[in-house]
């Protein structure tokens, strides 16, 4: 999941430079960071912190859709959105405190304000029946402000059932972090949970589980899903069905989807343009400014992708919703996204910038990193 910046310097100062805004088009750009980089992979989880201009990455897998282990390492990429006169780079990170179990397909929420990554749920090889339900957080998670450790949390009240390839939202107001849908050890799931305290301060995390009115989308996991805080609403997009192989491009809506105010309800969206191809993986950002989700990749019906679309009016609220397809100029990165194929992905706000790493694609598992730009109001 991606932690939106809400505040926006002026200008990006360095030695001897300053660099200035312009209003520019999306376009696309290879990073090449220095320092050891991690092992190719999919299904990592990421997130990234726009005070220190950090993406962190953890977890993933190195073979595939196999039954090999999976990774519990943990990566910090430095000047990671490319703007500034100082290179990228990699840093393997050694948390303190005993390690989450190696797992893919979990999902992953950041809290700016206490540098905490908190991760959920996953699987322990390739292509698994068994899931996790655990849930740990990363303290100090871009070791801005100490070293980094890992602490295991136990919630209070019922436990999710275990999961893979789910929603995660982070409603960092009001410490809470949703999840919904995914995979599990007997096939999909449609469910929609809250854990109050998600970060470990302010009270005994919980878990409470929400049944939302209308709907609800197909269960499915890998939907591409964004969060507006302002207006409480998660929108996701897509999905798969992994035991009968049925992609979705359907778009909906979670009304008061951190569990406060009415009773959350799941509303479908018709928007206008050109609809996606249904497709499970793709992944997401949003533009709290723009109020636009914009998506990348997947695989599904079409076959793998590397396609840019982007929906206005994302939270259903402000006009009615519009797809269309972005073709930004530059050499693209390879198709990859779907089934135990994901990159994992950050988002700049600040500067409109979606960070891209990793990911299967046709010519097999990557390490690249990617910037496209000029995706919020503001690019650079």
């Amino acid at each position: 999941m991606n932690t939106v910046r809400t505040s926006m310097p002026a200008t990006l100062l360095t030695v001897g430079l300053i660099l200035t805004r312009s209003l520019v088009g999306a376009h696309w750009t290879q990073l090449s960071p220095s320092g050891t980089p991690p092992a190719a992979r999919d299904d990592s989880s990421g997130i990234y912190d726009s005070g220190s201009n950090s993406l962190i990455i953890f977890g993933g897998n190195s073979t595939g859709c196999t039954f090999s282990p999976s990774l519990n390492d943990t990566w910090l990429l430095t000047n990671a959105d490319g703007l500034g006169a100082a290179t990228p780079q990699w840093i393997q990170l050694s948390p303190s405190g005993t390690l989450p179990g190696v797992r893919r397909g979990q999902s992953a929420v950041y809290d700016a304000a206490t540098d905490r990554m908190i991760i959920f749920g996953g699987d322990p090889v390739g292509c698994a029946v068994e899931k996790y339900n655990d849930t740990w957080l990363l303290l100090n998670a871009t070791a801005a402000h100490g070293t980094p450790s890992w602490v295991q949390l136990a919630p209070t009240g019922t436990l999710p059932p275990e999961r893979s390839d789910h929603s995660a939202i982070y409603d960092a107001v009001h410490n809470r972090m949703t999840i919904a849908g995914g995979f599990g050890p007997d096939g999909n799931l449609n469910d929609v949970w809250v854990l109050v305290n998600a970060n470990g301060l302010g009270g005994m995390p919980t878990w409470t589980q929400l049944l939302p009115t209308g709907g609800p989308p197909s269960a499915t996991g890998l939907r591409s899903t964004i969060y507006d805080p302002a207006s409480n609403t998660m929108t996701v997009f897509g999905g798969v069905n992994c035991c009968q192989e049925t992609y979705y491009n359907e778009t909906w809506i979670l009304t008061n989807a951190n569990g406060l105010g009415a009773s959350p309800q799941w509303i479908q969206l018709n928007p206008s343009g050109t609809i996606p191809c249904a497709t499970g993986g793709a992944q997401a950002v949003y533009d709290h400014p723009t109020n636009k989700m914009t998506i990348f990749g997947g695989g599904g019906r079409c076959g793998t992708s590397n396609q840019v679309w982007v929906l206005s009016s994302a939270n259903g609220l402000h006009g009615t919703p519009t797809w269309s397809q972005l073709t930004p100029p530059g050499v693209p990165p390879l198709p990859r996204g779907g089934v135990t194929a994901d990159p994992a992905v950050g988002y700049d706000a600040g500067y409109g910038r979606m960070i891209i790493f990793g990911g299967n694609t046709p010519n097999g598992l990557v390490n690249d990193v990617w910037v496209l730009s000029g995706l919020g109001t503001q690019g650079l």
